[in-house]
């Protein structure tokens, strides 16, 4: 037999998840994550919850829209996998952010080893 699963309240949810109240409050409202129930009035949570808020945090975090996201983890319209096609999307978008990341701390390196006094002006290709 299966022991049941201890809902979390919604402080719980903010405190294991490191986003305030009112962030589980606004992701629960648009749909992010849901209260599994309601006990006393008081919504409570599958622990789930935790991880789904951590992921929207990382997605938020390297510029992924709040729509997007939703997108992804809208499981109901997509079915199982569905969320595969947005994902491989999203990682080719990724990949030429990190490129052109590491192209800017290639050039702001080199304008740091180098003796311009305006970083615009600083020509490594130049140096000997």
């Amino acid at each position: 037999m299966s022991r049941p699963v201890a809902l979390l309240t919604i402080g719980e949810v903010a405190r294991k998840s490191g986003v305030p109240v009112t962030t589980v409050r606004y992701y629960d409202r648009i749909g992010l994550v849901g209260a599994s129930s309601r006990i006393g009035g008081k919504r409570r949570y599958l622990p789930r919850a935790v991880d789904r808020i951590v992921f929207v945090r990382r997605c938020l975090g390297v510029g992924f829209t709040l729509a997007q996201v939703a997108d992804i983890l809208d499981d109901d319209e997509q079915g199982e996998g569905g969320w595969r096609p947005a994902v491989e999307a999203k990682i080719g978008e990724l990949v030429a952010q990190r490129d052109r990341i590491d192209a800017m701390i290639s050039t702001l390196s080199e304008a740091l080893a180098c003796d311009c006094l305006d970083v615009t002006s600083c020509r490594p290709e130049l140096r000997a």
